[in-house]
């Protein structure tokens, strides 16, 4: 009986500890796709005000390109 219980609280401490793993990586892969997501966003807002502004002031971005 004693052997049994050592074995049960020997497994549910590596769940513990298994659990504790997959919530930080959880915690941190979640940061990454919100990175990620921020950066597509900020480059959809670059590319639509870049559109816009092309049509607006072509001969500026002609140069800018230029320039490049």
């Amino acid at each position: 009986m004693a052997g049994e219980r050592d074995y049960l609280r020997l497994e549910l401490g590596m769940f513990i500890e298994q659990t504790k793993s997959l919530e930080k990586e959880n915690a941190a892969l979640s940061q990454e796709l919100q990175e990620k997501r921020e950066l597509e966003e900020f480059k959809c807002l670059e590319e639509d005000f870049r559109k816009e502004h092309e049509v607006k002031y072509p001969l500026f971005f002609i140069h800018l390109l230029s320039c490049s």
